[in-house]
């Protein structure tokens, strides 16, 4: 009867342990095959309320130089946050980038100074001809999302992003997809 009593516990332990860190990650989405490092969320303050988009942190030279090239698809609310480390105001380029995506140009305290799209280039162009975007404005964050997204979630110029938990979770090590593939 005791030995009942002790894995009936246990088991209730276990399962309340279950539960709890399911609760602690509702809302995150399951990253995709292409997903290399951890998910944190980005909200934005947008005039018609606040919309979250979760994203991948490239915050190494090597992260950042692979970016989103190689992947052929991306959940719809997941995108990829590029962190300067310091301020800059070059493009962004398609080298090897498949699917067409939107870009939230940020200022250091997450304002959104511009948003481009960026065409995506074809697995089959030989020679590919990428395509360029450049700002509006100098930038310290740069956020790749699916074509239209901002717009579709009523993200413009002036809106503010809030970035504390994806600069404080980063990359963790991730290794990019381009270590696989080459640049």
């Amino acid at each position: 009867m005791m030995r009942y009593l002790q894995r009936t516990m246990l088991l209730a332990v276990t399962l309340a342990l279950a539960m709890s860190a399911a609760a602690a990650r509702a809302g995150e989405p399951e990253p995709d095959p292409y997903t290399r490092g951890p998910l944190a969320p980005v909200t934005f303050t947008t005039a018609s309320g606040d919309v979250t988009l979760w994203v991948e942190i490239a915050d190494t030279a090597e992260l950042m130089a692979c970016g989103m090239m190689h992947r052929l698809s991306m959940p719809a609310d997941q995108a990829m946050l590029f962190v300067m480390p310091r301020e800059s105001s070059g493009p962004f380029w398609s080298r090897n980038t498949f699917i067409p995506l939107s870009l939230a140009w940020l200022g250091a305290d997450g304002t959104v100074v511009d948003i481009t799209d960026l065409a995506n280039v074809s697995p089959e162009d030989d020679p590919q001809r990428p395509a360029y975007t450049y700002p509006a404005a100098p930038y310290y964050f740069v956020i790749e999302a699916n074509l239209g997204w901002f717009q579709e979630h009523g993200v413009a110029a002036g809106d503010r992003a809030e970035l504390a938990t994806a600069l404080a979770t980063g990359s963790q090590g991730a290794e990019p997809i381009c270590r696989e593939r080459g640049l």
